[in-house]
């Protein structure tokens, strides 16, 4: 079992003289941390927004946003191999600067250009905030993407930005209806292992997380050893608050193009057990799913080729284009040693891990 000190959630000042080095043994570990100081301004307007939308909407008022791929998705909407349908609702939209002219995004196997986005028009503010919150976290990524090419010790820091000017991100708000999800699964009081999300890594370069109120509630990452294709010495971990926190998770795609140095760790949402606070028992996260260009080649070779101490290493996946491997070909992800993103056993070990504020990571 790995020892509950080592179990906890980095939280990491962007602005830090470490924040390199921080990030790069996170990447390494859990391939999960918090960014603070991160100068992504909109946060609790975005919330204030989504939040309007998903509680003070009918549903009637909600599907008036519905598109074909982007827009309102109501619960039992779609069919998704993690989360449950019929106890999620989720709005999305794509790039909202794309000219859809641009020959580079006509193309019918994308999910994310085919259609323009699609705008609520009945909460004040909502796509003005959406977009400058989409915009905002463009340049967070950017940063980002230049700190993981530090931590790599690349000798281009511009590697993975050149990779991501026409990225493929997707920035999707979810409610989940976890009054609905209890009565439904008849889930009772101590009862806290029934999953609402279930354990999977995402198909992403990275992931950015912003929760409602600052609050995860029953989000757990798989804290592995360094054992393959082995659960033996694991242990489902809380991922505790930090206020003013965005949640960063490694995706598959880094995971493959780091040559597995980043790890794409599983994660799951669980219900877990009701408290004083759970008045109305929704949840909210909002939600950047970053990928790069759509016809990015993603080769390891190439990234150790640039980095100090890494030539000539063995490597462990072939290379592939983006577009062949995440969202677009779901169904293929176990071909090529792609990470494993089937459900883990019921009974797996789980462990409450809080944050401690001697964690922070400043200069």
């Amino acid at each position: 079992m790995i020892a509950r000190t080592k179990n906890k959630i980095a939280i990491i000042d962007m602005k830090s003289s470490k924040a390199t080095e921080a990030i790069s043994r996170a990447c390494e570990s859990s391939g999960f941390f918090y960014l603070i100081n991160h100068d992504v301004m909109l946060c609790d307007k975005v919330r204030e927004v989504v939040r309007g939308f998903f509680r003070n909407l009918s549903e009637e008022e909600k599907s008036r946003s519905k598109g074909d791929k982007k827009g309102y998705v109501a619960m039992n909407g779609m069919q998704n191999m993690v989360r449950k349908p019929e106890y999620h609702e989720k709005f999305s939209c794509g790039r909202v600067d794309v000219d859809l002219n641009d020959a580079y995004y006509d193309r019918d196997a994308s999910i994310f250009f085919d259609c323009e986005n699609v705008w609520p028009t009945n909460v004040d503010g909502f796509e003005k905030t959406y977009v400058g919150f989409y915009e905002e976290m463009e340049k967070f990524s950017l940063k980002l993407m230049r700190l993981f090419a530090r931590a790599l010790d690349l000798t281009d820091e511009e590697y993975f930005v050149d990779r991501s000017l026409k990225h493929v991100t997707n920035l999707c708000s979810l409610r989940y209806s976890v009054a609905r999800a209890r009565a439904e699964m008849k889930i009772e009081d101590g009862c806290n292992e029934q999953q609402l999300v279930l354990p999977h890594t995402d198909p992403t370069d990275f992931t950015c997380i912003i929760f409602n109120d600052d609050e995860p509630k029953g989000l757990q990452v798989l804290m592995e050893e360094n054992t393959e294709n082995s659960t033996e010495n694991s242990a489902w971990v809380d991922v505790e608050r930090c206020e003013g926190g965005i949640l960063v998770n490694i995706g598959d795609l880094f995971q493959m193009w780091t040559n597995g140095d980043f790890k794409s760790s599983r994660h799951r949402v669980i219900i877990g057990e009701k408290t004083e606070e759970d008045d109305d028992e929704d949840r909210m996260s909002i939600v950047w799913f970053h990928c790069p260009n759509y016809d990015t080649m993603v080769d390891s070779r190439e990234v150790d080729e640039l980095r100090k101490n890494s030539q000539g290493r063995e490597q462990k996946y072939r290379p592939f284009k983006v577009e062949d491997r995440t969202h677009f070909k779901q169904t293929e992800r176990t071909k090529n040693n792609l990470p494993d993103r089937q459900l883990l056993k019921q009974n797996d070990r789980c462990i409450d891990v809080e944050i401690e504020e001697e964690e922070v990571i400043h200069t």
